[in-house]
């Protein structure tokens, strides 16, 4: 039986006899109540259908869903239709490949008796959820532009709303639906214009309590239709405005102070039009902005004849600039402020004629003032330039605010493109490297405030000529005269393997610390060893050993001042004499500034040893001597940094090795003269002291030589240390500890006199108890020890 057939019978069975319960054999036979309960549709067999019929009345607007469909695996699995009586079907078929199938609402064609027919698809089985609703009509009526929020409260699934108004052709329209709350699944709601001839001009949809139509130009003449449609079944109710997007359009005046920017509506633009002319330069600063987002908004200029000069820059934040443009007309310009998608907002802009200052500057000659007081404006400072020249120029005393960098510096073509990058500042200074122009005619140098950034500024010019000499090592003094960006390149001739230093006296220089740095560059180019600040009158390069054979160079380079100086260079052989740890007095004979002597002795693991090291340098920086006591491995086992005074003590050291130590002598800064050394083996006056019992004395035998007083001890005993007659000078000129018997001081004090007293101390713990005699450097002495308690 064909599916008309099928399609007849269930409609007399179930309109003539119903709840007789006949049905055709592959047909599912039932019948559903508009706005009633949903049914529930099971086809377990290949080829079966679903009818289900009611009663329907002309004009009747209908609207049914299938849900929770389980019909696959085909896609589409279902198809659900509407059928007359007479086997007619009204409007489309709606399908499926999930578990929804909507039937958008239609209206009745007659009355009599109709059914919906579910169709698997591809032989499917399965079941699913069969709803229908008689739908009430659309919530019609008319929408004025600009007026308050229209309630829209659509109860019923397929009920739209449907709000009419006539606007103008060209007339820009925006809409909002606000507060909405639709159940269902996502988008619960759609927003759309629609045309007076039936097209849909635009439309968005949502999920959420807001949906928004940018503005469109209105293309038609009539009535239009602004059309709220909740998606599937969904219902529920919202808030409907219609706007009015006719841009804000105010003067605007260049330099004059700040207008108003008043956005309110979605899609709604800002236009500030100014008279321009041909070859001015314009800029705009926005402040106070409150539009979301980013970018939030377009900054944009729009020529007279309505095109956009460059690209929209696109802002974020409270505050917004657009940086000089040249223009290219003359003529009636604007300025346009284009919030994004549906930002809306306020702010205050001001426009500003950003032309460049065009002044001359003299290479070699006086600095000159680049004076940036208006936004966007750059500073052009000229010179007649020859192609081969080699320039360089300097900025100092920038005022420039705002976030890193605040200016660029940059050299500038005569045919206006840039040669090399730019420098950037963040600070009052910086330095455009030496570049060789390439073209002849007028060069500039260009300062860009960056941003909206003003300020002031002052650039110097210079032929970037280095000083290139050559210097004798251990010969006269070099004098030199540097600018600001000249470098001083001092030549010789070096052998690998070769000792050499460097000094630079009587600098003078304006400005800071480094005023200039002192480096040893190798006939490769690379740097050996670190460059040394100069930040006084004297800088001194310490002893490097040479790598390569070839051409070296000493390069003095002032930072951003000009430098008056003089340069020495050195050379010369390390001194290395043998001693023995006697304490002989031992002298070297330092000639060079940077040479170091190195004295080497027998040491045997477990000796103790110290050292005492006299000087009478001249020309160096406190004076002072740092000593270094190497292993017989060459690595290092304790070092004596530098003081300012004439000589260095090593205090005694125990050997962790048997073989032959160096003790290495390195006198410090630009210094040479006499040094004198002694090496001591130091031996501890080790002996036990009994309390109350008879005193002991203590005399310095060696420099670092220590007494060492044992007693037996227990907890909470209390105990004093009196020392008397010491003639050990300076404060302190030794330091008496009472030290426990894992090592660790219980109490100390400092000897500054001849009689003191450490203690009463408790002892906290049982054992060898010990009181250590330490005199301070290498003093010599004796005092008198006493135990009581």
């Amino acid at each position: 039986m064909g599916l008309m057939r099928r399609f007849m019978v269930a409609i007399v069975i179930v309109g003539a006899c119903a709840g007789i319960g006949v049905r055709s054999a592959d047909a599912a036979v039932g019948s559903i109540s508009l706005n009633g309960s949903p049914v529930t549709v099971t086809l377990t067999k290949s080829g079966d259908y679903g009818i289900y019929t009611f009663s329907g009345t002309a004009g009747t607007r209908v609207f049914a869903e299938l849900t929770s469909s389980t019909f696959g695996p085909d896609c589409p699995a279902v198809a659900l239709s509407l059928y007359y009586q007479d086997f007619t079907k009204l409007g489309s078929t709606a399908t499926t490949c999930g578990s929804t199938a909507v039937l958008e609402t239609r209206t009745l064609t007659n009355t009599g008796t109709w059914g919906f027919l579910v169709d698997p698809q591809q032989n499917d089985i399965g079941s699913a959820t069969l709803r229908a609703w008689s739908v009430p009509a659309d919530q019609s009526a008319p929408i004025t532009l600009d007026a308050p929020a229209t309630a829209v409260s659509l109860g019923t699934p397929g009920q739209n709303g449907a709000f009419t108004f006539t606007p103008t052709v060209g007339q820009p329209v925006s809409a909002a639906l606000t507060g909405a709350a639709f159940s269902g699944a996502c988008p619960t709601v759609a927003l759309s214009f629609v045309r007076p001839d039936g097209s849909q001009a635009a439309t968005t949809s949502t999920c959420t309590s807001t949906a928004s139509l940018n503005a469109i130009p209105i293309d038609q003449a009539g009535t239009w239709t602004a059309r709220v449609d909740p998606q599937l079944d969904s219902t529920g109710s919202a808030a409907l405005q219609v706007l009015d997007n006719t841009d804000q359009h105010a003067p605007l005046i260049l330099n004059g102070g700040a207008v108003d920017v008043e956005l309110a509506r979605d899609g709604q633009n800002g236009i500030y039009s100014f008279a321009g002319t041909a070859g001015q330069k314009v800029s705009a600063t926005v402040a106070a902005a409150t539009f979301p987002g980013c970018p939030a908004y377009t900054l944009a200029l729009v020529r007279p004849d309505g095109t956009t000069l460059g690209t929209p820059v696109g802002q974020c934040g409270d505050t917004g600039f657009l940086d000089g443009q040249l223009l290219d007309q003359t003529g009636t310009w604007s300025l346009r402020v284009d919030p994004q998608g549906s930002a809306t907002g306020s702010a205050q802009l001001t426009a500003y004629d950003a032309t460049d200052q065009v002044r001359s500057i003299k290479i070699n000659g006086p600095g000159v003032s680049a004076n940036l007081l208006k936004p966007g404006q750059n500073s052009l400072l000229q010179f007649d330039g020859t192609t081969g020249t080699t320039i360089t120029a300097q900025v100092t005393g920038a005022t420039f605010s705002g976030s890193c960098p605040t200016f660029a510096f940059s050299l500038v073509r005569p045919d206006g493109t840039t040669l090399g990058s730019p420098v950037t500042g963040c600070t009052d200074t910086t330095q455009l490297a030496a570049q060789t122009l390439d073209q002849t005619g007028t060069w500039s140098f260009r300062v860009d405030a960056q941003g909206p950034a003003t300020g002031t500024a002052t650039v110097q010019a210079f032929v970037a000529t280095n000083d290139v000499r050559a210097i004798a090592l251990n010969g006269a003094r070099l004098g030199l005269h540097l600018n600001a960006v000249q470098s001083g390149d001092y030549t010789f001739t070096g052998t690998a393997g070769q000792n050499v230093s460097a000094a630079v006296s009587n600098a003078s220089f304006a400005g800071g610390c480094p005023g200039y740095t002192l480096a040893l560059v190798r006939p490769d180019g690379t740097t050996l060893g670190a460059p040394v600040d100069g930040c006084d009158a004297d800088a001194f390069l310490d002893a490097l050993v040479l790598d390569q054979d070839g051409t070296w160079t000493f390069v003095v380079q002032p930072v951003g001042t000009t430098l008056d100086a003089s340069i020495q260079a050195y050379t010369f052989n390390e001194l290395t004499k043998p001693t023995a740890s006697t304490g002989k007095s031992l002298k070297v004979i330092v000639k060079r500034p940077g040479q170091n002597a190195t004295l080497t002795f027998s040491g045997t693991a477990g000796q103790r040893i110290s050292a005492v090291v006299s000087s009478s340098l001249t020309g160096g920086a406190c004076p002072g001597v740092a000593l270094t006591l190497v292993r017989p491995d060459g690595t290092n086992s304790v070092a004596v940094p530098s003081t300012c005074a004439d000589g260095a003590f090593l205090d005694a050291v125990t050997l962790d090795a048997t073989g032959t130590w160096q003790l290495a002598i390195d006198p410090q800064g630009a210094s040479d003269g006499t040094v004198r050394a002694q090496i001591y083996t130091v031996v501890d006056d080790v002996r036990t002291i009994a309390p109350s019992g008879t005193p002991k004395s203590f005399t310095a035998q060696q420099p670092g030589a220590n007494g060492h007083f044992h007693f037996k001890g227990s907890a909470g005993q209390v105990r004093t240390v009196t020392v008397s007659w010491s003639t050990f000078t300076g404060c302190p000129g030794v330091v008496v500890s009472l030290v426990r018997p894992d090592g660790s001081v219980l109490a100390s004090v400092d000897g500054c006199d001849a009689n003191f007293v450490l203690g009463p101390a408790t002892l906290d713990a049982k054992g060898k108890f010990t009181v250590i005699v330490d005199p301070q450097g290498p003093v010599e002495g004796t005092m008198i020890v006493k135990l009581t308690g």
